[in-house]
């Protein structure tokens, strides 16, 4: 199952997928929805993945809040996404002049290890780990048993 909000991308998944000899395409299910409105049942998924999605979301808690709402207990919510270090990060007091740039320009919004962290906790998600590479991170987090 892959879920987008923007039809081309849908589409470029179809392609792909129908390109790769390999990959079971029985069962294959492509949903447009929002993020923060997922259209499936409580506590049904083992797992979600969300591929360098996370800084384009609109509102970052809201989206996992609904992963986490989704998950099953012991789910797990694994994403992808950069994180821009800057003098924005290095002067704390300058971090909510970035937020409201961003809100206002329409920009990404690139949330700091500690902020991902901070938004899974607050949505219920424990055991939060993440690997850097660069600005290049991969982190996950479980929906308690």
């Amino acid at each position: 199952m892959a879920l987008d909000y923007s039809e081309n991308m849908l589409q470029q998944c179809y392609e792909f997928i129908k390109k790769e000899e390999n990959f079971p395409k029985e069962n294959l299910i492509l949903v447009r929805a929002d993020i923060a409105r997922i259209p499936f049942i409580s506590g049904s998924l083992d797992a979600v993945h969300a591929a360098a999605a996370i800084h384009c979301w609109p509102s970052p808690s809201v989206a996992v809040a609904e992963v986490s709402r989704v998950l099953r207990p012991g789910g797990v919510f694994v994403a992808t996404t950069c994180i821009l270090d800057g003098h924005f990060s290095l002067i704390p007091f300058l971090k909510p002049t970035s937020q409201r740039f961003t809100q206002v320009s329409g920009s990404s919004i690139f949330l700091s290890e500690r902020e991902l962290e901070d938004v899974c906790r607050a949505c219920g998600l424990l055991d939060f780990t993440c690997t850097r590479n660069g600005r290049f991170v991969m982190f996950s987090a479980t929906k308690p048993s």
